[in-house]
């Protein structure tokens, strides 16, 4: 891998000022003992600040979710999920707490619900979107040794787009799975694939397309593009995919 780049900024903003250490993906992710080779960039205080928050709800996301709650780090982390939801402190946390049914349930219940019920914790695709996006734009940088131009941005694309007008994503999934070896971190808890994207046009050097996959159960298709070339922001951008990555 070549040298990094000598000035050291904030892979998400830019900013020079107050940088520290941040994990992509975030380190609560991982059970203990946690491997060796976590993924750390540099980022300011300011960002670190922002995605914490964020990155504990997803965290618990996933490891609830009927998906990724049997992988073996998911049950290892159920202890300290329900902890934050539990957690007077927690604020939101602890508010999206559904069960099988759907139905909202008192955060007492919280321990009963998930261990007898299979309680999930609500879906919120902003937040959900906003780690990925995030973690897009750090592995970018460990891939390429370049900072995300800031006019560029990470679209998530969403199950309603994966139609015959998006034909090029769905090849994308293809030639990444087929003829591309994940990168394979905590022994199956994250895994990523990636490739500059073959329709980006001349000068678009910054086009690529990825695949991030969490306790080898939900699955992302991102595209990094130039702000203004948005896949389609109207249209849901969350989906699950392991059921095509698996053909």
């Amino acid at each position: 891998m070549a040298t990094r780049q000598k000035k050291k900024l904030c892979v998400y903003c830019h900013s020079p000022k107050e940088l520290t250490r941040d994990h992509i993906p975030p380190k609560s992710f991982f059970p203990a003992p946690r491997p060796s080779d976590l993924i750390t960039v540099l980022c300011c205080s300011k960002c670190h600040e922002k995605y914490t928050e964020n990155d504990e709800y997803l965290r618990n996301y996933f490891i609830f979710s009927s998906q990724c709650r049997g992988h073996w780090a998911a049950r290892q982390l159920h202890e300290s999920g329900l902890r934050s939801l539990e957690d007077p402190n927690a604020g939101e946390f602890s508010s999206p707490y559904l069960d099988s049914t759907n139905q909202y349930r008192p955060n007492s219940l919280v321990s009963t619900i998930a261990s007898v019920y299979g309680a999930t914790v609500a879906q919120d695709d902003e937040r959900i979107e906003d780690v990925i996006e995030r973690i897009v734009v750090g592995l970018f940088w460990i891939e390429n040794d370049k900072y995300l131009p800031l006019d560029y941005s990470v679209e998530v694309a969403g199950a309603n787009e994966l139609n015959n007008r998006y034909w090029s994503i769905q090849d994308s999934i293809r030639r990444l799975k087929n003829e591309k070896k994940p990168v394979n971190i905590g022994d199956g808890v994250f895994q990523y694939w990636w490739s500059r994207a073959e329709d980006a046009p001349p000068g678009e050097a910054h086009r690529s397309d990825w695949v991030l996959r969490f306790y080898e159960g939900t699955t992302f298709l991102c595209r990094v593009a130039r702000s203004q070339e948005s896949l389609n922001p109207s249209v849901q951008r969350l989906f699950e995919l392991s059921h095509y990555l698996s053909r």
